[in-house]
């Protein structure tokens, strides 16, 4: 193995980089040790704050109450003119302004609460100013009376009343000398309109009480400022000048200088204008705070030191022991590369241009050796890796498998190279397997198709032929034979018809066409499709469904309507006495969504444990085993399981021999509805009595729980009294004829295979001919005087029946020879023509009312023929006929104008329902021309 190697020197820096992570780690814990500082400073300070708060606040409420007081005692002052005092006053007490002449006199009309307030505050105190007289209320043993003072406090009042708006301030403190303990007197003017009225004063005593009334911290120092910012008492020494700027506003902090000295708090109190000022020396926050100050820094020595005997660990047993490995870490690089040289995969180092090969094995050199194209495909700058396919000039081929790296401080790329030639051949044949399979399947759609239109359409000449001929007139008594033939070619039928849905959708052609559908309907629509031939083997067939099944949901309903057919088919064709019942079961699921399950319960022979497993094999029939003697071609199962799987449900058997089979049909859909809503009726009964009776307990509850939906208080019947606006339903099956000791209103339901003409003369029943529970639903309300009159029972629907004008296109002679019998007999007058080309020529063709085309014709086809007529305004409707079993997915018969597709062979029924479909037209004159 060869190497080249770039000079290069490995840096040495671990010692570097653990004494910088140590650096790190004691500048995190001294930062860690401040902000554990700033904290607790922080936490002293709040402490001071709230305890100097607590002491403003109680200055507070002494100052409030002293103003309040004041005020109330002015507010009694009256002119001695204009009161009259009663002799008899008992709680009220007079005191006069001095008589010294003034014609500024007032009376102060003072209860005995006003005295005792002013005997526990203070002194009262009357000044005057024009001229300037001041005076203090004093009390001997038998009265009170006014005492002249020497004191400036009136001259001072004098002064500060001529400046403006001094009349305005609620109370005024002025300070009786200039000591610390001096006394305080509130001023109030008596009359705050008179410019020169006097003033009232309130003497206060022992005012540094209030100011230290809680306890502050310790060292606390206090300053009170009256509203011009003038010390009017302090503690323990005068106030500071530089201190003084704090007077006009309130303030907590420090007292701003280069290093502060104080703890600051500014508060105003009462509503005079007064401010005390709380000064606590900084060097208390100190003192408090000493504890945690010794432990984090005791701490942060710790920390250090641990910090640095850890480092000098590492260096001495990890740092220097990994340079001792070096040399081993060398002798392990050599084995490396040994081994390397030696791998069964080429491998090869280069650099990020793929200039210079750093290391290459033999392989890599035997392989890549003149071939440089692998070379110009290394990852680019953006890319991690890339991996390419390379044929070599041998016409081996390999795959370079390339990932970005740097090696030893350089930019490359490390290639490994490995040889795919076999595995190329085998993507190669893989390929072409695939191709066949493709063809294969190609081949049999083509398949399919022919045999679709190739067998379906002679079908369609037996058993249209077969058909007409067992309605002619000349044939009253068909003979077994033809009977025979008939029923042989309907199996063929059925044989063919199964075999080509179960390829197509084995072959995929078959997709979900999901829409909004209802669950209650298509079980209705089922049962009622079966009833006939239910009632005919003398079975009983009929259909058990929850509220909850009346939520729209999204999905496929023609394929969930089929397996629901297949299954009762199966059903009644196993089942030689007893019932067929369908349940349906509905359960919410997350994300909006519900579980339909359907669950086809029969009392037949049952299916043994051994044939369970077989059922949804194709082909296989319980005949072939002699379980039973019925016909059948083994594919309706399997067919049914597929669409169940094909819409994400599932289809289950349960039966034994002797009880009856039960299969399920179980599919979750989304919810067309909101999430959360429920279904609401769509109509409505009165909230009165409805009794519901019948042979079988479990029709008669579900038809009692429906009604209670709508509206009605419905019950079972056991033997309940007839009240006025009470019904009686009777459900079906009802083998009782009636009930003689009920004599009001009733509802008979019976299936309209059963004939009711003796019941029409009886005004107070009323019938349907529907086991639909929307139709049971209708009949109470008519029978509760609801809707609409009673209906007679002989009123039965009847499919209208037009005379329409009908144009056959068609290439196949047969089939339009018998496409025209059938529509004679269902009283159409036809015309017929073999290509769409004729059909262009007509000058009268938008006469016909209804235009049937197969699809697939020599030249014009149908659907050109569709979209050239609805070009030139055809209106009537366009029946699309073909014999090919596998339709398009995208509905091109749709997109090209046709109303519907019919597939061959067609059956009277459903050329009755194409004509039901039009709309009526005027009968016309028969113009059949061949």
């Amino acid at each position: 193995m060869r190497e080249n190697l770039p000079c290069m020197q490995i840096p040495r820096f671990p010692s570097v980089l653990l004494g910088a992570l140590s650096l790190i780690l004691i500048l995190c814990a001294s930062l860690g040790t401040g902000a554990y500082l700033y904290a607790s400073a922080t936490h002293l300070i709040s402490e001071y704050r709230r305890q100097l708060n607590g002491a403003a606040d109680r200055a507070q409420l002494f100052f409030d109450q002293r103003e309040v007081l004041l005020r109330a005692v002015a507010a009694t002052a009256v002119s001695p003119d204009t009161v009259q005092i009663s002799s008899n006053r008992q709680n009220l007490e007079t005191l006069d302004t001095p008589n010294n002449g003034s014609t500024d006199r007032y009376v102060f009309l003072l209860t005995r609460r006003h005295w005792n307030a002013i005997h526990r505050t203070g002194t009262l105190r009357y000044s005057e100013l024009d001229p300037a007289r001041d005076y203090r209320l004093e009390r001997d043993s038998q009265r009170r009376f006014w005492e002249p003072q020497v004191d400036a406090q009136a001259i001072r009042l004098n002064a500060i009343n001529k400046k403006p708006y001094a009349r305005q301030v609620p109370v005024l403190w002025l300070n009786q000398g200039n000591d610390s303990n001096s006394q305080l007197v509130a001023y109030t003017p008596i009359d705050r309109e008179n410019r020169q009225g006097a003033w009232l004063g309130l003497e206060l005593h022992n005012i540094d009480r209030a100011l230290t009334l809680t306890s502050p911290p310790p060292g606390t120092e206090y300053l009170l400022f009256d509203v011009r910012g003038q010390t009017i008492l302090y503690s323990s020494s005068p106030p500071d000048a530089s201190e003084l700027r704090w007077v006009h506003q309130d303030y907590f902090g420090f007292d701003g200088k280069g290093w502060p000295k104080h703890i600051i708090l500014s508060k105003s109190i009462g509503t005079g204008g007064l401010r005390v000022l709380y000064a606590l020396p900084t060097m208390q926050l100190l003192h408090d705070g000493r504890n945690a100050l010794i432990t984090a820094l005791l701490a942060l020595m710790v920390f250090t030191a641990v910090t640095l005997i850890g480092a000098y660990l590492i260096r001495k047993r990890l740092l220097l022991p990994a340079r001792q490995q070096q040399q081993s870490l060398v002798d392990s690089v050599s084995l490396n590369r040994m081994l390397v040289a030696m791998a069964p995969v080429g491998l090869a180092l280069v650099d990020a241009q793929g200039e210079i090969v750093f290391q290459e094995n033999l392989l890599a050199r035997t392989w890549m050796q003149g071939d440089n194209q692998w070379r110009k495909r290394l990852p680019g700058e953006h890319e991690s890796s890339v991996c390419y396919d390379v044929t070599l000039s041998n016409g081996r081929s390999v795959r370079v498998h390339a990932i970005n790296l740097n090696y030893r401080g350089h930019p490359a790329a490390l290639c490994s190279v490995v040889d795919v030639t076999t595995e190329k051949a085998e993507e190669a044949a893989l390929r072409h397997s695939r191709q066949m399979a493709e063809n294969a399947n190609i081949a049999k759609t083509q398949f399919l198709t022919t045999m679709s239109h190739e067998i379906r359409t002679p079908l369609y000449g037996i058993l249209g032929t077969l058909e007409l001929l067992s309605l002619s007139e000349k044939q009253q008594h068909p003979s077994i034979y033809l009977d025979t033939l008939r029923r042989s070619a309907e199996t063929l039928f059925k044989v063919v018809g199964k075999s080509l849905d179960l390829s197509r959708i084995e072959a995929g052609h078959v997709t979900l066409e999901p829409h909004e559908f209802c669950a209650q309907e298509q079980v209705e629509e089922t049962i009622a499709a079966f009833a006939a031939t239910a009632e005919s083997k003398g079975l009983l067939l009929y259909s058990i469904t929850p509220v909850r099944a009346l939520v729209p949901t999204i999905g496929d309903s023609l394929k969930i309507r089929q397996i629901l057919s297949n299954l009762i088919s199966n059903a009644i064709k196993f089942t030689t006495s007893g019932h067929v019942v369908l349940r349906l079961h509905t359960e919410p699921q997350p994300d909006n969504r519900l579980s339909l399950r359907f669950q086809i319960t029969d009392t037949g022979q049952g299916i043994s444990a051994e044939v369970l497993p077989k059922l949804f094999l194709p082909y296989f029939s319980l005949t072939k085993g002699g379980a039973n003697k019925q016909p059948g071609t083994g594919l309706g199962l399997p067919i049914c399981q597929r669409l169940a799987r094909l819409m994400g449900g599932s289809l289950s058997v349960v039966s034994e021999l002797g009880l009856g089979t039960s299969i399920t049909f179980e599919v979750t859909l989304p919810i067309a509805s909101p999430p959360g809503t429920t279904p609401t009726p769509a109509f409505q009964l009165a909230f009165r009595p409805v009794y519901v009776t019948g042979d079988i307990p479990e029709v008669v509850l579900n038809v009692s729980k429906w009604l209670r939906h709508w509206g009605a208080y419905a019950m079972p019947y056991t033997g309940q009294e007839a009240k006025a606006g009470a019904v009686l339903v009777h459900s079906w099956p009802s083998f009782t004829t009636g009930t003689p000791e009920w004599t009001g209103r009733r509802v008979i339901v019976q299936p309209n295979t059963q004939t009711q003409a003796h019941k029409e003369n009886n005004s107070d029943n009323f019938y349907t001919a529907s086991t639909a529970i929307e139709h049971i639903m209708q009949a109470v309300q008519q029978a509760q005087a609801l809707n609409l009159p009673p209906q007679s029972a002989k009123e039965a629907l009847k499919p209208s029946m037009y005379t329409q004008h009908a144009l056959i296109v068609d290439d196949n002679p047969v089939n339009r020879q018998i496409l025209q019998d059938q529509l004679t007999l269902l009283g159409c007058t036809t015309h017929l023509e073999e290509s769409g080309e004729a059909v262009l020529t007509l000058k009268n063709r938008n006469q016909f009312d209804i235009v049937f085309t197969d699809l697939f014709m020599p030249g014009t086809d149908g659907y050109s023929l569709a979209r050239t007529l609805r070009a030139e305004g055809y209106q009537g409707r366009i029946i699309g006929i073909t014999a090919n079993a596998i339709l398009d997915k995208d509905k091109k018969w749709a997109a090209s104008g046709m109303d519907a597709l019919l597939i061959k062979p067609l059956s009277m029924a459903a050329l009755r329902d194409s004509l039901q479909a039009s709309p009526p037209k005027p009968a016309r004159l028969p113009t059949n021309t061949a």
